[in-house]
């Protein structure tokens, strides 16, 4: 996996995902505006992860509502 920058991160998604859409020949221009719009309100979203305790921490009231870790799992747009 490319390690980039979390300030680079979107604009480098955006551009990748930009670029495939445009790269389908089969399309029409509407069709490319309706996805390239698609793919700014995807990116522009606000995600949420949830993640499983495991069963020891699971059982805990105070791991029960530990915080995400955001190192770990940066949001991968603008949103």
């Amino acid at each position: 996996m490319l390690l980039i920058k979390d300030d680079q991160r979107p604009r480098r998604l955006k551009q990748a995902l930009r670029k495939r859409v445009l790269a389908q020949e089969a399309r029409s221009k509407k069709e490319n505006k309706e996805s390239l719009a698609y793919l700014e309100r995807i990116l522009n979203s606000t995600f949420i992860h949830f993640e499983i305790l495991p069963p020891q921490e699971a059982c805990l009231d105070l791991h029960r509502f530990k915080y995400p870790d955001f190192l770990r799992r940066k949001h991968p747009g603008f949103g």
